[in-house]
């Protein structure tokens, strides 16, 4: 089942995100942030998780783009994770659906992503979504390991904006 995030969802949406961290193949960050710091940084009305028996198993969320002008309040950043044990399953396809329905009813009309480039299983998730590869950027930043990762930026524009 899909369904809108809920407070009582926070604990397992960031043990998934740590999970990620650890692994080191999906974001940069270091460490998991506070539930205040997560809270502030997505936006409310588009967060979705993943339950299968009674179980968080994935999630997504939109938090605004990096601009704080105004002319960009249409323009959000896609966050999805999925547990490892429960990747592979079409589970980051029913999120990302649920989450670029959402974000069109909410007048969100630019989607953006940046994935590691050799992140192949996320861009193709992605691009079997309407989102285009718009570029690279070669080693941007270090991941967890200290290697210089390229990262890969794709964006999805609404049809209704």
């Amino acid at each position: 089942m899909i369904r809108k995030m809920e407070y009582k969802d926070i604990d397992k949406v960031l043990s998934i995100l740590a999970e990620a961290i650890v692994e080191g193949n999906s974001t940069f960050k270091r460490k998991v942030p506070t539930v205040d710091d997560w809270d502030k940084g997505h936006i409310d009305e588009c967060r979705f998780v993943k339950v299968i028996n009674d179980e968080v198993v994935g999630w997504v969320a939109l938090s605004k783009g990096k601009s704080t002008s105004p002319a960009y309040d249409g323009v959000c950043e896609v966050s999805i994770y999925i547990s490892s044990k429960n990747r592979g399953q079409g589970i980051g396809d029913e999120l990302l659906k649920a989450v670029i329905k959402e974000s069109e009813n909410n007048g969100y009309w630019l989607l953006e992503s940046i994935i590691f480039s050799d992140n192949t299983a996320s861009i193709n998730l992605h691009i079997k979504n309407g989102f285009e590869v718009i570029g690279r950027r070669k080693s941007i930043a270090r991941d967890i390991f200290g290697n210089w990762r390229d990262v890969t930026l794709l964006d999805r524009r609404s049809d209704y904006y």
